[in-house]
């Protein structure tokens, strides 16, 4: 399903993921409400501080992780969500030729990015 008001078309992907700041979180919310049950992924959401950690509904075989750079003093903004995006992606895609196909909405500083690793 397109979703009209956000670049998001995950099709066939066999895998999402969804990355953004916490001043992102409706548009992840419209995102991950527009998912189908049966849907498999992750989600990194970075936030400021604590405070701005609340719950999220989500498929359940979609693992939603907060990241906080209030627990880890020095972290610049978007750094952990990049680290995170980084590992995920790394466990995912290990060039085995056996990998999911994925589908990523990434935001960060302006428009958020697509990744399409759909065969």
């Amino acid at each position: 399903m397109s979703h009209p008001a956000i670049a998001w078309n995950p099709g066939t992907a066999e895998r999402i993921l969804i990355a953004a700041g916490a001043d992102q979180l409706d548009q992840v919310e419209e995102l991950l409400a527009s998912l189908p049950l049966c849907t498999r992924g992750q989600v990194f959401i970075e936030a400021e501080r604590d405070l701005e950690i609340t719950r999220i509904i989500a498929p359940g075989r979609v693992s939603v992780h907060w990241l906080s750079r209030e627990r880890r003093h020095g972290a610049a903004k978007g750094e952990m969500l990049d680290r995170a995006v980084e590992a995920w992606l790394g466990e995912m895609l290990t060039g085995s030729g056996t990998e999911p196909s994925i589908y990523a909405w990434i935001a960060r500083e302006g428009a958020a990015r697509l990744l399409d690793a759909r065969a």
